[in-house]
């Protein structure tokens, strides 16, 4: 019988294949080391297998827009090109309305750019034939709560702004994000849903969604040798978006809101419908189900998918694998699905 605390062979196989063994349990970087983190992630986005998906029918933009606090924030569009009888691409989209995607890159709250993500996104557009928007939010420590939040509904309020220029139907907007930014995710629509005013999101679509400022204590010594992102790594990530008080064991209704730790919201009634997916050896994998159950609860159409033997970012670290590739199909019909195809 396997053993819950074990990786999945075929990803075992794919990650030594990939060389990055490295990236799964090794011995913890010091607390708080924020560039130590940032050159890892940097290593990893360096080597990881890139994607293979032709690209050269997505157009690409970059714009800008303003958050609450007058910060200028980066926008980058993505937009495929229809194919013309001839094979050229030279016409744009479509001049109907189509549904969009805003992509919030992931990072642990610390890390990261939209360059980053650059060719993960031209080929989620590819693949989908469905623009979306790249969020270049601010990160922490230099800019904690609730600038990345900010930046990101700022984004939001711009394609909103603009969906008629872009051919974008407002109706079909969703969100989309891995890790720290599906937390950002969901923490703008939660932001949405209480300040109302219109900007509706249609979906939000998640992988390893990091939204419980509360996980930073150990974890089973059984599952810590196969952690991509230990407790250590989520106590910087933390400490460095809400400050250092959050690693003194906070409580429910200890001023810490749902839209700075999304795991606090009490009432998913009204919220978009959810598509989440997570590995069960994820230190996140008990925040996102119970977050997904508290959608199913409120009666939100949910599509939960719980992985078992993969690890956080089991896309970047052992994509090949057959259980990383259903994720990849099924992820990529959540976005579909906005077509209602």
């Amino acid at each position: 019988m396997a053993t819950p605390f074990a990786l999945d062979a075929d990803f075992e196989a794919c990650l030594k294949a990939n060389g990055l063994e490295e990236f799964v349990g090794g011995p913890p970087l010091p607390p708080g080391d924020v560039d130590q983190r940032r050159k890892r992630l940097k290593n990893l986005s360096s080597r990881r297998p890139r994607p293979t998906v032709d690209t050269s029918g997505v157009d690409v933009s970059d714009h800008y827009t303003s958050s609450e606090d007058g910060h200028r924030v980066l926008l980058r569009w993505y937009c495929p090109r229809s194919t013309a009888v001839n094979g050229s691409h030279t016409a744009t989209l479509s001049s109907s309305s189509s549904p969009a995607v805003i992509y919030i890159h992931g990072g642990g709250l610390i890390c990261s750019t939209i360059n980053d993500y650059d060719v993960l996104v031209a080929s989620l557009v590819s693949m989908t034939r469905t623009p979306f928007l790249a969020v270049e939010y601010r990160l922490a420590p230099e800019h904690r709560y609730p600038a990345a939040l900010h930046d990101v509904y700022a984004a939001l309020a711009w394609l909103h702004a603009r969906a008629h220029d872009l051919h974008v139907d407002r109706t079909r907007i969703a969100i989309m994000g891995s890790s720290a930014g599906a937390g950002l995710g969901a923490a703008t629509a939660i932001l949405a849903r209480r300040r109302g005013g219109g900007l509706s999101i249609a979906k939000q679509i998640f992988t390893a969604p990091m939204i419980d400022c509360r996980n930073v204590g150990r974890h089973d010594p059984r599952l810590a040798p196969l952690l991509s992102w230990n407790h250590v790594d989520n106590a910087t990530g933390w400490s460095s978006y809400l400050g250092h008080e959050v690693l003194d064991g906070h409580e429910e209704g200890d001023g810490i809101p749902d839209t700075a730790s999304p795991s606090r919201l009490v009432s998913a009634e009204g919220m978009p419908a959810l598509y989440l997916e997570v590995g069960s050896l994820d230190m996140f994998v008990q925040e996102g189900i119970e977050y997904a159950s508290k959608h199913v609860r409120a009666g939100v159409p949910v599509e939960l998918h719980v992985y078992p033997g993969l690890p956080h970012s089991y896309d970047s670290l052992g994509g090949q694998c057959q259980l990383a590739r259903m994720a990849k199909v099924h992820r990529l019909r959540a976005i579909t699905s906005l077509r209602g195809e």
